[in-house]
């Protein structure tokens, strides 16, 4: 039976209409492709894998989908099924380990258009008769890592009738995307949105952005080149964390979110960490079997002041993450606009590192097809979402972490040394979760040892090194204060509250020193600007008040106005500070580029967003046109 429904304008969910935006500002980007690779050892048939395909893409509508725009406001669109493309690289005689990496890699920096689709990907990579890679690649628009499960196990149950020449036979969901997208719209009332921002409002006041450590500053353009840090735990790590999440009446999620809590409290000196967390959205269970983009996401705030012992940090963080769930329906992106912070190119608002850990039954290590070996590979990151990505995935043989980072700001030997100072605050808590959390020690003995041998290194200072408020040493790259030892000269001329007992030596005192300082990545002392690091200000747009000055800053003051409904006389007004949101810089784009004949994108509002700058910028691109 034909459905009647193809063609028809559908709009977007909340989280759709985000990524929709993000596109907009960044075309032909791949800060949300979401790719799945697989090392497929034994007979494979790939023509009943290509079709396996088919049925899946066909079963489920939203991966058919394309997006277009209405002056501005955006709309989905659902292609009738078809013919699933299948490509096929053959890459025998080549050194097999050398095409992976090349292969997958070039796959996934190879963006998606949202308007021509498909938003899905599917290659096969021939490496020899009986071994192979599969390659699923996706636009998160239309899939997220639940539905990424979905798909997994619903491709192995296809792929096992086909070939034993029986017709697959899965139930049909009990709702399609759509449906949730309608039920999100109606549920979300004006109502509920005012009480649900109510309360993410109060719960977010005052929230401080981290400020990571970094090898190079924070790239003006907002360029995020990909890197990514893969570490496998063995199985016996694994059950150590699960037994004592069990004793302590906890998560593993919850876990290791207050160990990276902690890590990131000592890198910024922060007792307040803010963490982004991806909620399911899937509060109906008709919608557990649906493929789409549900996920939202929260701000889950460690709060580290007082010095809690480390089980008191768990009881907090899991009793936090329970009003999560109770708010999770407010689409992230109108907290943003609710709390207005300032707009910072290339940093992510409100959090910089996010956390996610996914069970076996979710986790994409747990693919399997039958009569085939199935190894699960991780494709490069080619461009980096947030400061820090982190997820941890349960497998069959343990535990594996997968951060993603951007390649621009930190070096690989930094992100290796977090992962392994989570790991160090993990086996030090299970020792002694009633310890304060300023007294776990960072460091693994080797590293202690190193930044002791590093201090009396220091030419020209006499048991230099570089310590936490806690006195506890910090690792490279980590700002602290500058303690030395204090000789009997510099007893003599600082008073004696500088003065205090050396923690690494007895019957000796150290200096405080006042400065700030870090280890550089050979062990080499730096000396910083002692200025905590600041948030930028806000432009300043107090003053007197001006009328548009030349006929294109009149026109453009007059389009907000008719966007924002509300007047715009003022050409220094900032469009942001007038009310507007994404959808609303979408409409005044294409109001613009109708109205004068250009093509300018949504990222001409996320500079100057005054009337007078955005008009000096129609008025450069209309002389450039003519």
């Amino acid at each position: 039976m034909t459905d009647r429904t193809i063609g028809e304008r559908l709009p977007l969910s909340y989280a759709q209409e985000q990524l929709w935006f993000l596109d907009q500002l960044t075309p032909g980007e791949t800060f949300y492709n979401v790719d799945i690779g697989y090392r497929l050892r034994g007979p494979l048939d790939v023509e009943v894998l290509q079709r396996s395909l088919t049925l899946l893409v066909a079963r489920h509508e939203t991966l058919r989908a394309t997006f277009h725009d209405a002056d501005g406001t955006p709309y989905q669109l659902i292609s009738p099924p078809a013919e699933v493309e299948l490509t096929v690289i053959d890459r025998t005689g080549e050194d097999r380990d050398e095409a992976v990496s090349r292969e997958l890699g070039a796959l996934a920096a190879i963006p998606f258009d949202l308007v021509t689709g498909p938003l899905y990907r599917f290659t096969l990579v021939r490496l020899a008769d009986d071994d192979h890679v599969l390659a699923l690649s996706f636009n998160h628009i239309v899939i997220d890592g639940w539905s990424v499960a979905i798909v997994n196990r619903e491709l192995a149950v296809v792929y096992r009738d086909l070939m034993a020449g029986a017709e697959p036979d899965l139930p049909e969901p009990a709702l399609r995307y759509r449906d949730f997208v309608a039920m999100q719209r109606d549920r979300v009332s004006v109502a509920e949105l005012d009480s649900q921002l109510g309360f993410w409002a109060e719960r977010l006041a005052g929230l401080t952005e981290l400020d990571l450590p970094a090898d190079q500053p924070r790239p003006a353009t907002g360029s995020r080149a990909g890197g990514d840090l893969v570490l496998d735990y063995p199985p016996a790590f694994h059950q150590e964390l699960r037994s004592f999440a069990e004793q302590q009446g906890t998560s593993l999620f919850i876990l290791v979110t207050a160990a990276i809590g902690v890590v990131l409290g000592r890198y910024t000196r922060q007792l307040d960490v803010p963490l982004g967390v991806p909620m399911l959205g899937r509060t109906d269970p008709d919608l557990e079997d649906v493929v789409g983009m549900f996920v939202n996401m929260v701000v889950l705030r460690a709060d580290l002041s007082g010095d809690p012992s480390f089980a008191g940090l768990l009881e907090q963080l899991a009793e936090s993450s329970l009003d999560l769930y109770d708010h999770q329906d407010v689409p992230f992106e109108k907290v943003v606009e609710r709390l207005d912070p300032v707009r910072v190119p290339g940093r992510n608002p409100l959090f910089q590192v996010s956390v996610q850990v996914l069970g076996a039954s979710n986790s994409p290590a747990g693919f399997t097809l039958p009569g085939l070996t199935v190894e699960w590979l991780e494709p490069a990151t080619t461009r980096a979402s947030f400061d820090m990505n982190i997820n941890f995935f349960e497998t069959a043989d343990g535990m594996r972490g997968h951060l993603s980072y951007p390649a621009d700001m930190f070096g690989q030997w930094r992100i290796e040394a977090f992962l392994g100072h989570v790991e160090q605050v993990l086996r030090s808590a299970m020792k002694n979760p009633a310890q304060p959390v300023s007294r776990i020690c960072l460091l693994t003995e080797a590293e202690h040892d190193r930044a002791l041998a590093a201090g009396h290194q220091v030419e020209g200072i006499e048991l230099c090194y570089v310590v936490d408020p806690a006195g506890n040493l910090l690792p490279r790259g980590v700002p602290g204060e500058l303690l030395v030892n204090a000789d009997e000269k510099t007893r003599q001329e600082q008073s004696a509250e500088h003065f205090e007992p050396n923690p690494f030596k007895q019957n000796s005192v150290v200096f405080r020193s006042g400065n700030v300082a870090h280890w550089t990545e050979d062990w080499q002392l730096e000396i910083l600007d002692n200025d905590a690091p600041g948030q930028p200000a806000k432009p300043d747009t107090d003053g007197a008040v001006t009328t548009p000055a030349t006929p294109t800053e009149a026109t453009v003051a007059s389009i907000l106005q008719t966007v924002l409904d509300k007047p715009v006389e003022d050409p220094d007004a900032n469009f942001f500070e007038l009310g507007g949101n994404s959808l609303h810089a979408t409409r005044v784009v294409s109001r613009i580029n109708k109205t004068f004949g250009i093509k300018v994108s949504v990222r001409l509002l996320y500079g100057d967003s005054t009337v007078r700058a955005i008009a000096g910028a129609v008025d450069e691109l209309t002389a450039a046109k003519s």
